[in-house]
């Protein structure tokens, strides 16, 4: 679960965990944006839609710590572009930067957050 008084700090907690899980990636988040949040019984959802531009191997990095870390988190929808530039000049076996845009999302207990 995300923590925070308010839904404005779980937020800002979602938005600094992923903007720094893709800098260890080797990574650079370009945007972010927070998305309304949505009651759901005792929980209220947080979404964080992102841009961001890393390499093959950082993007696994990034998922495989987003389905395995704290707290729980959700890919909820995620588009994966090569820059068609990069495409002519690295062939078939190109490796990035990759072009990634993607929502995640977590849960906040309702009387954390008010």
């Amino acid at each position: 679960m995300l923590s925070g008084s308010t839904t404005g700090i779980a937020g800002a907690r979602l938005q600094k965990l992923i903007n720094d899980l893709v800098s260890e990636a080797g990574g650079r988040a370009s945007s972010f944006q927070i998305l309304p949040a949505e009651e759901a019984g005792d929980m209220t959802r947080l979404g964080l839609s992102l841009a961001m531009s890393l390499d093959i191997d950082g993007l696994r990095d990034v998922l495989h710590r987003l389905e395995t870390g704290a707290p729980l988190l959700f890919i909820d929808d995620i588009a994966i572009r090569a820059p068609t530039s990069a495409l002519q000049e690295g062939g078939p076996d190109f490796l990035g930067p990759l072009d990634v845009t993607m929502t995640v999302s977590g849960f906040v207990l309702k009387d954390e957050a008010l």
